[in-house]
């Protein structure tokens, strides 16, 4: 559009001012593009600056925020230990039915074989709980007086891998003891 008029524009000046009107006129169209270019190439800038802004911001929230990997605990038939004890913190950055909760679980429970009888049980500060996600379906464990506030599952766990997350009813991330144990209470 802006081509055609200048066109116009040439073609209709006398021929003294001919070459006149050509230079001003080859300055406003290369005033033009490179204005125009310019504008593309600050608008792709800043594009590119803001995803590598959120890019990186995404990435140290995750790295500060939450452990990136969850501990694995392997059991064959067998705890060597009886409890075994592991710790972290607990809550997480997400919302969920079973409390505040990590993106990823604290740990990954991988059992070799089923167990006719295995124990987890939760001891924290604030209101602790225990989302376990394993072959048989996913099980969120409140704390309740019966229990001490101590959320527990026992009872027969079938093989597989169980991802396993410490969450809190509250806006806090307390210390945890996780205790796995054979042993009937």
């Amino acid at each position: 559009m802006i081509k055609n008029t200048l066109q116009k524009l040439i073609q209709s000046t006398p021929k003294q001012k001919n070459l006149e009107y050509r230079l001003k006129t080859q300055n406003i169209l290369i005033s033009y593009v490179l204005t125009t270019l310019s504008k593309i190439i600050i608008m792709k800038f800043k594009t590119l600056l803001g995803i590598l802004t959120a890019m990186l911001i995404a990435s140290w929230l995750f790295l500060v925020g939450e452990s990136a990997t969850a501990e694995i605990l392997q059991i064959d038939s067998k705890l060597v230990k009886d409890p075994l004890t592991v710790s972290g913190k607990s809550g997480g950055t997400v919302t969920s039915n079973c409390g505040n909760i990590p993106a990823t679980p604290h740990q990954v429970l991988k059992l070799k074989q089923s167990l006719p009888y295995l124990r987890l049980t939760v001891e924290s500060e604030g209101k602790p709980t225990l989302l376990i996600d394993g072959p048989g379906g996913k099980f969120c464990v409140l704390p309740d007086a019966y229990s001490g506030n101590k959320p527990t599952m026992s009872g027969f766990f079938p093989k597989g891998d169980y991802n396993l997350s410490v969450g809190q009813l509250i806006k806090a991330n307390p210390n945890y003891n996780l205790s796995i144990s054979q042993q009937k209470e």
